[in-house]
């Protein structure tokens, strides 16, 4: 996968819960290389907006 660009780092730089891992989902295209693998999803993080 490809890494985060500047755009989505700007955009996850707000999030409480980010982690050096962290992207955001409408960033991934989600295809067979993916089976098996677990998703961690940060809770909701409303004090940015």
């Amino acid at each position: 996968m490809a890494d985060a660009g500047p755009g989505e780092n700007r955009m996850l730089a707000t999030a409480s819960h980010r982690k050096l891992n962290s992207r955001l989902a409408c960033q991934i295209r989600f295809d067979d290389t993916f089976d098996g693998m677990a998703i961690r999803i940060a809770p909701e993080d409303a004090t940015s907006f």
